[in-house]
């Protein structure tokens, strides 16, 4: 078990999922990857890390959501 993938793997589904319910909210061009740093209080830095860009993170939030619905 490697706690650091594990860590990063929660916290990738963090940032998805804060950022999808931002997306909804407010609007896709009116959020910043600023405000999904701050507001789960990680580095702007580690976003970056994680996603290149909001354009990655959307498209990983959108698969993540079709691979939900084929579950069910």
């Amino acid at each position: 078990m490697n706690i650091t993938n594990d860590y990063r793997r929660e916290l990738k589904s963090k940032i998805i999922e804060y950022a999808m319910n931002e997306f909804r909210q407010r609007g896709i061009k009116a959020v910043k990857m600023d405000e999904i740093s701050r507001g789960l209080h990680v580095s702007k830095r580690t976003v970056y890390e994680i996603f290149g860009d909001k354009e990655e993170l959307l498209l990983a939030g959108i698969e993540l959501r079709m691979r939900n619905l084929e579950e069910c």
